[in-house]
């Protein structure tokens, strides 16, 4: 009788263990459906191997753009779930990972690998498929949400981080190189930039700053007074509810609001710095605000999963059209002026929207993971 009570005892807790979380039929699915997207050897010759595909609308079509980006955003969904998956699904979450991030070092500086680039910093690499990458003019420089993004995922030395952490205090926004794409309400913090280039135009964007601090909270690296300031800017665009009213203008380069919110969740859910606290309870607020007023499937997804980060429970979503969600938009003139903005970017001839059919899963993953989680993250 106690061998049996002992047997019953270590079923239970082996049936609890949050490690037996990541294995039903739907985080199967999901997570074999990430491997198929991936490119493997001899399957493109325009696709290194490991990489996700994506496309960007351009000239009313839609073409296929190589940039690390949206590997790099799945590769961050898969390394913060892979604790709670089953040995079998771990095991192929690292085969996806181990192949995405050897592409890394190409999207980088190669004498250093602490700036990264959306894509290969090559001659003719940029725009790829299109007139633009025949232009220089065209080509971007590194910039802070990639290199924040890679660092936070890639096998990138102590020394790299704090001389990314270095470098990108050297483009922030100052009285000398002041920002004038912004409120003026804004014009004053001493923020970072989203470019690393020399002689770009200073650029404030709430998504790029809050994957910037959630580096910082992943990497465990201490503030310092620009990320205090980043922190304070990012603090007064919400308090202003300037990210629901005007998300265009303090995102320019993701635009929609509730894309907006998954952001400021994402990293307020990992980043338990205590100053940050009054800043989730208004988040996790506009959160459900919006969820409740979401006219859309990915909108809501969007929001569930932030919400659920931020530990507020919700039901299952599995109604949305795949191919359907624009992240990300690419935006040609959000170092203007705020006047010249205002005036062009809603006619939209100057912006053009990215979509990644396997980062779609992996945020559908995400939803499953959270779910099975019981807001434990």
């Amino acid at each position: 009788m106690r061998r049996l009570t002992a047997i019953l005892i270590v079923l239970f807790f082996c049936w609890n263990t949050p490690k037996g979380i990541g294995q039903n039929n739907a985080i199967d699915s999901l997570v074999s459906e990430l491997h198929s997207f991936q490119i493997k050897e001899d399957t493109s010759s325009f696709y290194a191997v490991g990489l996700f595909p994506s496309q960007r609308k351009q000239s009313r079509k839609w073409v296929e753009d190589d940039n690390i980006f949206f590997t790099s955003l799945i590769v961050l969904t898969l390394q913060r779930y892979h604790p709670y998956l089953s040995s079998e699904n771990a095991l192929k979450v690292d085969s996806v990972i181990e192949a995405a991030i050897i592409n890394y070092p190409d999207y980088c500086q190669k004498e250093k690998h602490y700036t990264c680039n959306f894509w290969v910093p090559t001659k003719g690499r940029h725009f790829p498929n299109s007139r633009f990458s025949e232009n220089p003019h065209y080509a971007l420089p590194d910039d802070f949400d990639d290199t924040s993004l890679l660092l936070s995922t890639g096998n990138f030395s102590t020394e790299d981080q704090l001389d990314a952490a270095k470098k990108m205090i050297l483009h922030k926004n100052t009285k000398s190189s002041q920002i004038h794409s912004t409120f003026k309400r804004y014009r004053n913090y001493e923020a970072y930039s989203t470019w690393f280039g020399k002689n770009m135009p200073v650029d404030f964007d709430i998504c790029v700053h809050a994957n910037l601090l959630m580096w910082k909270a992943i990497k465990k690296l201490d503030w310092n007074v620009t990320d205090s300031a980043t922190f304070n800017l990012i603090q007064a665009i919400v308090l202003n509810d300037d990210h629901l009213k005007n998300p265009q203008i303090v995102a320019p380069h993701y635009q929609h609001k509730e894309v907006v919110l998954y952001h400021l969740a994402r990293w307020l859910s990992i980043d338990s710095t205590p100053v940050t606290a009054p800043l989730k309870e208004k988040v996790k607020a506009d959160l459900l605000e919006a969820f409740h007023t979401s006219n859309t499937p990915w909108n809501s997804l969007l929001l569930s999963n932030g919400l659920m980060m931020l530990g507020d429970y919700q039901e299952e979503i599995t109604e949305v059209p795949i191919n359907d969600l624009y992240y990300f938009i690419a935006n040609l003139t959000s170092v203007n002026r705020l006047y010249i903005r205002v005036l062009t970017e809603h006619i939209g001839l100057t912006e053009l929207p990215y979509r990644c059919k396997a980062f779609e899963i992996a945020l559908l993953f995400e939803h499953e993971m959270l779910r099975r989680l019981g807001n434990k993250q």
